[in-house]
């Protein structure tokens, strides 16, 4: 019954989470005037094109991946065959389409064109090729000064508290 339990509350996290991620989506889509329709052709092929570039075409797969390898710890119980069950009922490729329009609202066709040549560079590439490994070490220091930035919040709170009870 616990395992059962566990893989409940896993699911509802993974589904919070996913639900959540569209939830953005879908406001950012609202932001943007949801003009997926009037997107220029050779904008939308070009936003395709810097988007694949940088590998950011696989970030929702990159994502749901990450999410189902630290759900899998908390229900050690359930066999693989689950989880690939489960990645195969969510198709993240149609996540892409969903943000062509965020990035047409927020950058002219020239400045896709620009950032398309600047990412087939050498820097460019180095880039991307380095952004992983940049994102992976900021998360780390993010996490430590989030955690400073608590310890102190809670040692102030704690002051407050017994200054308000003297």
């Amino acid at each position: 019954m616990v395992n059962k339990k566990l893989l409940l509350v896993v699911l509802l996290c993974g589904s919070v989470a996913i639900g959540a991620a569209a939830i953005s989506v879908a406001v950012a889509q609202e932001d943007a005037g949801d003009s997926s329709s009037t997107i220029d052709e050779a904008l939308r092929a070009d936003i395709l094109k810097m988007l694949k570039l940088t590998g950011s075409d696989k970030l929702g797969e990159q994502v749901f991946k990450q999410m189902m390898a630290s759900l899998k710890p908390l229900a050690p119980n359930v066999p693989e065959e689950f989880w690939t069950l489960l990645g195969q009922e969510f198709d993240m490729s149609g996540m892409i389409d969903l943000l062509i329009p965020v990035y047409a609202k927020h950058l002219t066709h020239e400045d896709v064109q620009a950032i398309i040549v600047f990412y087939e560079t050498p820097a460019g590439r180095n880039l991307i090729a380095a952004q992983p490994k940049i994102v992976a070490d900021s998360m780390v220091i993010g996490q430590r000064w989030g955690q400073e930035i608590a310890q102190k919040v809670m040692a102030r709170l704690q002051e407050y508290q017994q200054a308000e009870q003297e």
